[in-house]
């Protein structure tokens, strides 16, 4: 159980990921920009995690799967496979065309601390028009050593660190955003073992939390001809 947590510690939460994530240049181009032909848009966009427990099929090397995101093995030292589990997300981005409902696939081979190779599907229903976007991503997930908010609810030692994931997207559009490509790189940073959404950390995000995740991207506009 992790107990209610302090304003200093919610404070360190923010000032950790916004020193670690916030730092993207959230300019975009915008069209006219770059003259005839095809047409590259940089986006940024926020990947906030809705409060859904974790789904799909979890399994450990060794003991049990817990249920727990601070222990999610029985044994300290399992590995942890993770096949199809499904998530939400609210994308909010510099490019309306970006913005919606988001519904991810995830994979996962965690190594004893929790490390390891991720991949998946994603598709996003558009807010502004009617419009999906769909397509893959993969990446690594990293336990780094420092500060994490939870260790001071947690007994010595705490945790010790906290999982960052580096990500490639790719995907394209459907509907009222039919033609357009999207190239990206997500940087999404959890507390747990078991990646789950702030939300779901009891007193967390009494004050309020970042997103889990920054993108940083482009959309490719083919054959745009620009002002005449």
């Amino acid at each position: 159980m992790i107990n209610r947590l302090s304003t200093a510690t919610l404070a360190l939460l923010v000032t950790l990921l916004v020193g670690m994530a916030f730092s993207a240049d959230i300019s975009a181009k915008k069209p006219g920009d770059a003259g005839k032909g095809s047409q590259f848009i940089e986006v940024t966009g926020f990947d906030n995690w809705l409060d859904t427990p974790p789904s799909g099929t979890i399994s450990c090397q060794k003991g049990t799967f817990t249920e727990n995101p601070l222990q999610p093995c029985s044994e300290d030292d399992s590995r942890l496979s993770i096949r199809a589990a499904t998530a939400q997300s609210e994308v909010s981005s510099s490019d309306d065309r970006l913005a919606g409902l988001m519904s991810t696939v995830f994979n996962a081979n965690f190594d004893a601390s929790s490390s390891g190779p991720v991949w998946g599907t994603w598709s996003l229903e558009v807010t502004s028009c009617v419009g999906t976007w769909e397509g893959n991503w993969s990446g690594k997930r990293t336990f780094v050593p420092g500060e994490n908010p939870l260790d001071d609810s947690l007994p010595p030692p705490g945790i010790g660190g906290i999982w960052v994931g580096e990500l490639k997207i790719i995907g394209h559009g459907n509907g009222c955003v039919e033609g357009l490509q999207f190239k990206a790189s997500e940087i999404i940073t959890t507390l747990t073992p078991l990646p789950i959404a702030y939300e779901m950390i009891p007193g967390l995000c009494d004050l309020g939390c970042p997103p889990e995740g920054v993108v940083q991207g482009e959309i490719l506009e083919p054959g745009w001809h620009g002002d005449e």
